[in-house]
């Protein structure tokens, strides 16, 4: 009897012992998990903000290229207005050079009596 009940006390102790490893090792693997899916969270907060960052930039170049485009656009507007106010000229005629030319100069041109 002595011998079975010592029996039974190891038999015990092993499913105890083998419960208590059993519940040991799935915490490790949790605690494994837990810290991985930690690094992954960081890893996608970094690049979130990789992310926001390079949006803020895109964001103030699209600002900048914006106000280029306004002012430009004014530039433009007042060389239209410049072009609109310029008055042309009419070219001389060949008439108009030639009796220049002779009233300049003497040739050409009989005195007068």
């Amino acid at each position: 009897m002595n011998k079975t009940l010592k029996t039974i006390y190891v038999f015990i102790a092993g499913i105890v012992t083998t419960i208590i490893a059993i519940i040991l090792c799935k915490d490790k693997n949790v605690k494994s998990n837990v810290a991985k899916t930690d690094v992954k969270i960081d890893n996608n907060n970094q690049q979130i903000k990789d992310v926001d960052t390079k949006i803020d930039d895109v964001v103030k170049q699209k600002e900048q290229v914006i106000e280029d485009i306004k002012t430009q656009e004014q530039a433009v507007e007042e060389l239209k207005e410049a072009k609109d106010t310029i008055e042309v000229k009419s070219a001389e005629t060949v008439e108009d050079a030639k009796e220049n030319i002779l009233k300049k100069t003497n040739r050409g041109r009989k005195k007068k009596k």
